[in-house]
């Protein structure tokens, strides 16, 4: 694939969550084209989905559009998905992952929908490539995302994988975890920047307190992960992210200036906040 290649961008995100997101993708360098109820669309290169899967907080998948066309029926969205030059996006001994959402008369069944797109994508691989990559459900490796809306469809690739949200520290979740990005999101919501002591009552497995010191000490979160979609592409340079890691490390670490304060009446959420906050690294 063209790492250089600029295409639309969409970012996705919770419900409700945009306007914190919009003002991070903003603080990175990117301009906003449009915005959704979960999500917004920017211009953008793979290389710059890289930046964008390290630093966003409130973010759940960096989707890099590849195709969208018009779209009628099952058998049409076969032969339009297999046109398109999968032997430049998906390695032939990788792993593929297809995920879907439709909103059409064409189809009432998502489950369908994925096998479609994935025979489409593995025929043509086979075909051009001799033989076909493994096929299945874990998003560990190359994600395809299609969005079928009426007679539209989008086609991306996920620079994710997992979800951003994801960020790999909760090792104990304890009891009804706070999900990371809307934690982030809360707290930027209370205007907190690290500048001013945090005191967090109640605080289960530590998620608040944690992503609190990550953003008090500028660490970037997709730091805290190995595994990306992103380096399951076809053309990824693994000097090009280790570089940029680097970078990005460089521009957070900072000391502590203000006090985190994580208290609960469990001492198993207490131990779980630790263990997790040791995991982050903040501890």
């Amino acid at each position: 694939m063209d790492f250089n290649k600029k295409a639309p961008v969409l970012i996705t995100c919770g419900r409700g969550l945009v306007p914190f997101l919009k003002a991070e993708v903003e603080a990175a360098g990117f301009s906003v084209d449009s915005e959704h109820d979960t999500g917004l669309t920017l211009t953008g290169t793979l290389t710059d989905t890289m930046r964008l899967n390290l630093k966003l907080r409130t973010a759940f998948n960096v989707l890099y559009q590849l195709d969208h066309f018009d779209c009628t029926d099952t058998e049409h969205l076969y032969r339009l998905i297999g046109r398109f030059p999968w032997e430049n996006v998906v390695p032939p001994d990788g792993y593929l992952s297809v995920v879907s959402q439709a909103s059409t008369q064409a189809i009432d069944n998502t489950m369908f929908l994925n096998q479609k797109v994935k025979d489409a994508i593995v025929d043509r691989l086979r075909k051009v490539n001799g033989k076909r990559p493994d096929a299945g459900p874990d998003r560990d490796r190359t994600v395809i995302n299609v969005y079928w809306n009426r007679d539209k469809v989008w086609v991306y690739a996920n620079t994710s994988g997992e979800k951003l949200s994801d960020r790999s520290y909760r090792k104990l979740p304890y009891k009804a975890p706070l999900q990371e990005s809307l934690a982030a999101a809360i707290l930027l919501a209370a205007g907190y920047s690290g500048e001013q002591p945090l005191v967090n009552p109640m605080c289960g497995s530590g998620t608040l307190a944690i992503e609190a010191a990550l953003i008090a000490t500028g660490r970037a979160p997709g730091l805290l992960r190995s595994n990306f979609g992103i380096k399951h592409l076809v053309g990824f340079d693994s000097d090009m992210w280790d570089e940029l890691r680097k970078q990005i490390r460089k521009e957070g670490g900072k000391d502590l200036k203000f006090p985190i304060i994580a208290t609960d009446i469990d001492k198993q959420a207490i131990a779980a906040a630790r263990k997790n906050a040791q995991t982050a690294g903040v501890d």
